[in-house]
């Protein structure tokens, strides 16, 4: 969906700039999380 690496998406979750939920060892990333980080970009 971003067109970005697996690694890259794991940095940005453990910086916060994309906001998640971590259940155990997997991460739950809502929608609107996606779209808040895509929209922060663009400006």
């Amino acid at each position: 969906m971003l067109k970005i690496g697996k690694n890259k998406v794991y940095e940005l979750l453990k910086s916060g700039e994309i906001k998640s939920i971590r259940i155990g060892n997997k991460y739950i990333i809502p929608k609107k999380s996606v779209i808040d980080f895509v929209v922060n970009r663009l400006k």
